[in-house]
């Protein structure tokens, strides 16, 4: 049983950090325009969508594992579980998303986002999000990756320029080290060690997997964006919206960090109760059960707080 505990809590705890930052707090209010158009660039960005398909592992792991805990056979139980699972992702979904509004409207003035939302709607911003999906996967192959995959080298210098100039500006390598460094905490504290000092070995793997990810970014936007596109996004991410934009991500990091993960954290609030009145649990079964949760729970607080250090 402490295996399936386990895979809870990695899938939640890789939640946290694939959502990192996708929430706020309400200490300030933001102005009704600023989240007016923060409510429309995350509703054209896919921030729902990206978030169903990042959770859609938990969704599908934490159904059966709870079957599991409480012994269930009959499958009428288990949907019962699976229904009461569903609906406590989509609550949080609706919370994180109305986080993430709450949080750019907070860090970013009604005439930024308003540039941001401009950009969106022209032919190659509009590229560029049809494009992130695929963008995401190529970057999340690497973490899988034993090696860089090389570099086509038939790759126009002038091409390679461009890119090497939209990554710098979106602080790729930083970004992906940071990610890296909270996703190995994470993984050490779901299997139970203590913190430790850094080795030789986990700074050739942070690198190695930080090379990966440049190469699978620079062959990425090689393979599907023209030169003309690139240049756009050289321009957009260079120029004044971008570069605040990018230039604010920590402190929109940093002001959305508690919101997400209470959010996160109350999506499993008398998780226990719930289940325990539609499927039936013997009292050493309830316990379980809240163990698990309350291990959920702390594991996300903590690697939230990773991941907006």
């Amino acid at each position: 049983m402490g295996g399936c505990v386990r895979a809870i809590l990695v899938i939640s705890a890789m939640s946290a950090v694939l959502l990192a930052g996708r929430a706020s707090t309400q200490s300030v209010a933001p102005d009704p325009q600023a989240l007016d158009l923060a409510r429309q660039i995350v509703a054209f960005d896919g921030d729902r969508e990206r978030m169903s398909k990042q959770l859609d592992a938990l969704g599908q792991l934490l159904p059966s594992q709870v079957g599991l805990m409480l012994s269930v056979q009959d499958p009428a139980q288990k949907q019962k579980i699976a229904d009461l699972v569903k609906a406590r992702l989509e609550t949080m979904k609706d919370g994180l998303v109305a986080a993430r509004v709450s949080a750019m409207a907070q860090t970013y003035p009604a005439d930024l986002l308003q540039g941001g939302l401009a950009f969106r709607h022209t032919p190659t911003g509009e590229a560029y999000r049809n494009a992130t999906p695929a963008l995401n996967a190529a970057a999340g192959a690497a973490l899988l990756s034993d090696k860089p995959t090389p570099v086509d080298p038939a790759i126009p210098q002038a091409k390679l320029a461009l890119i090497d100039r939209i990554l710098k500006a979106q602080d790729v390598e930083g970004s992906s080290r940071k990610g890296w460094r909270a996703l190995s905490a994470m993984l050490n504290q779901a299997g139970g060690g203590a913190p430790s000092t850094p080795s030789a070995q986990d700074a050739a793997d942070e690198t190695a997997y930080v090379q990966s990810v440049m190469a699978a970014e620079i062959q990425f936007y090689a393979q599907t964006f023209s030169d003309a596109q690139l240049a756009d996004l050289v321009a957009y991410f260079e120029g004044p919206v971008g570069h605040a934009f990018q230039s604010g991500a920590a402190r929109l990091l940093a002001t959305g960090a508690p919101s997400y993960a209470d959010v996160m954290a109350h999506t499993y609030d008398h998780f226990s109760d719930e289940m325990c009145a539609a499927v039936t649990c013997t009292p050493a079964q309830r316990t379980q059960l809240n163990d698990a949760m309350a291990k959920i729970q702390s594991i996300i607080a903590s690697v939230s707080k990773l991941a907006a250090g």
